[in-house]
């Protein structure tokens, strides 16, 4: 797919989007997300420090994204797709801000980049709902055409062997990326045990993709039991058990 508009009017879209969603009905959780769409981005220099893949203490959604990246590939379900995994938590506005916006994962599958929002739930019930994972996925992306130039020139990636000669421009400029909502299989369990929720959500996701001109993809991977990786140990170094994802 091209870009078929402009950034100003996808962002127009995605911003009316939000706001008349009927599946995102708490004002504040709708404002959260209007917010973040307006987040203001400057020339401000950043340059992301070396992140950390094998001394984690976290046994959540933080080693389940590390558990990806240090996985290398990902296989959507067919044996032609795979995802090579770049980096993590990449900044995707240029910001003093040390709170700002960042993509969880992101990848290339042959000539597209995959920009990925993960979850994951452990015990608790999760505090994101799909549909909101599918909005900041959407933002992101948006910042993502606004600053990728901006952000090729400072270089803004983690230095790592994955990201030699990474360039946003080559991925960008004419085309739109793979854009996943990806979850362990008991955070989509949590919520598509309800009656018609699986059905309603891909009919709003249908909608947000003729509307922006995009397509979003939601997978479910194996629950990772990462308390059992970490065992006594302080830290530890997060592995998946399966690389394969299956869409929803």
């Amino acid at each position: 797919m091209t870009h078929l508009f402009t950034i100003e009017k996808f962002k127009d879209k995605i911003e009316k989007l939000i706001f008349n969603s009927s599946k995102i009905t708490n004002p504040k959780v709708k404002n959260n997300l209007i917010s973040k769409l307006n987040f203001i981005s400057n020339q401000h220099f950043s340059k992301p420090g070396e992140p950390n893949f094998n001394k984690i203490k976290a046994d959540t959604e933080v080693a389940f994204q590390r558990a990806i990246y240090n996985g290398i590939n990902t296989q959507l379900q067919n044996e032609s797709e795979i995802v090579k995994w770049i980096d993590i938590e990449i900044p995707v506005v240029l910001s003093e801000n040390r709170r700002r916006p960042c993509i969880d994962i992101i990848g290339s599958n042959k000539d597209k980049l995959v920009l990925c929002e993960i979850k994951f739930k452990k015990k608790s019930n999760p505090s994101d709902t799909p549909y909101y994972a599918v909005f900041e996925l959407l933002i992101y992306y948006y910042f993502v055409r606004c600053n990728y130039e901006i952000l090729d020139e400072f270089n803004v990636f983690h230095v790592l062997s994955t990201t030699k000669n990474f360039k946003w421009e080559k991925y960008l400029k004419n085309s739109t990326p793979q854009l996943i909502v990806a979850a362990n299989d008991s955070y989509w369990e949590y919520f598509l045990k309800r009656k018609d929720y699986k059905i309603e959500l891909l009919k709003e996701i249908e909608e947000l993709e003729n509307v922006l001109n995009i397509k979003i993809q939601l997978f479910k991977t194996v629950n990772e039991n990462f308390d059992i990786q970490k065992g006594k140990n302080d830290t530890y170094s997060p592995k998946v058990t399966s690389n394969i994802w299956t869409e929803i």
